[in-house]
């Protein structure tokens, strides 16, 4: 604590409301002293996030902050030193200072991290480029989901925020994180106003993940097999939901009898019609190939390309002298085609 020895001594008839006075300094000093910055610090994120606990939340809205107004009353006027050394800046809106050569912590964070001078020379950023109003616990938000909205006014944001693409598990978590989001700001700003306390930013991200991971346990829809959910999942600490399947089936390669060959077939098409193609295997009853084939084609209907890859599999296997085949399609038309065809056709 700062030694606040010696003040001078008063004599006269106003003594009680001097002392009174510098009582009420001394509280103010003492205040200033105790939101001093730890200067260990590892990483830029690390000091920005443990700086905010200095910041409060404004009357007028938002994640705002105090600016530190230096006191000039004559009796405290010595211990401007004081107050310079032990206090911390308390970062204004719009602030300009530099993230990295101002000594807004006590230490500039150049020397913090001993950062040598020839890269000095190449970080700029300003502080509010970090922190600014409500936008520092949005940024954590919009960095976990990978996802960017507006947040200037409420009808664009709402509007944005709903209308976010993402699987049932993310859309799930998602709202959640804005209602949470929206929630704090408000519970945080409604306190300073009517009860003058301040929520922290680490305490009002904590409050969002832990929402966030209550939310995730009702276990409402599923994620995609893709690394964005993934990433998000991990950000959160959180396990993802896998899709079952509605039916399940053994599908298992059956070989044909002896004597037989068996040919698996399958066409797709682009569009309807459009560029497609189609192909085919042939295995005997030891699970032998025999032969294959693979066939471009130009604009065909998927049903096209699945009955001339039938028609170029019964050709060929003809033409090699395979008489007994068990031809395997997918598709239910062809397999009715071939059901109801003329015995004399071979």
């Amino acid at each position: 604590m700062p030694d606040f020895s010696p003040f001078p001594e008063f004599e006269g008839p106003r003594i009680e409301q001097v002392l009174e006075k510098e009582k009420k300094y001394k509280s103010d000093i003492f205040v200033l002293h105790m939101k001093k910055v730890t200067k260990e610090v590892g990483t830029c994120w690390a000091v920005s996030n443990y700086c905010s606990k200095a910041f409060k939340w404004t009357k007028s809205g938002g994640y705002g902050t105090y600016r530190k107004h230096i006191m000039k009353h004559h009796l405290v006027e010595h211990t401007r030193a004081n107050l310079l050394k032990e206090g911390i800046w308390l970062i204004g809106e719009n602030s300009q200072r530099d993230f990295w050569h101002d000594n807004w912590l006590g230490v500039p964070i150049l020397e913090l991290l001993g950062i040598l001078d020839y890269l000095a020379t190449l970080l700029k950023a300003r502080v509010s480029d970090f922190i600014y109003e409500a936008v520092a616990l949005w940024e954590a938000i919009f960095s976990a989901f990978q996802r960017r909205i507006s947040i200037d006014t409420w009808s664009s944001f709402f509007s944005q925020a709903m209308s976010v693409s993402f699987s049932d598990q993310m859309r799930v978590l998602w709202k959640s994180t804005i209602h949470d989001v929206v929630w704090s700001v408000w519970l945080a700003r409604n306190q300073w106003i009517f009860e003058s306390k301040t929520m922290y930013f680490g305490s009002a991200l904590s409050f969002v993940w832990r929402a966030v991971s209550d939310a995730n346990r009702l276990e409402i829809g599923c994620m995609r097999n893709c690394i964005d959910d993934l990433l998000i999942l991990h950000r959160f600490d959180l396990c993802g939901i896998q899709a079952r399947a509605h039916v399940i089936r053994s599908v298992i390669w059956s070989p044909p009898a002896p004597g037989w060959t068996k040919v698996n077939i399958d066409g797709a098409a682009l569009s309807s019609p459009g560029a497609g193609g189609c192909g085919g295997i042939f295995h005997n009853f030891r699970a032998f190939v025999k032969g294959c084939f693979a066939v471009p084609l130009d604009h065909v209907f998927a049903f096209e390309a699945e009955l001339l890859a039938a028609s170029i599999a019964i050709n060929f296997a003809w033409q090699n002298g395979w008489h007994q085949i068990w031809l395997k399609s997918d598709s239910s038309y062809v397999v009715q085609l071939l059901s109801y065809r003329s015995e004399q056709v071979p």
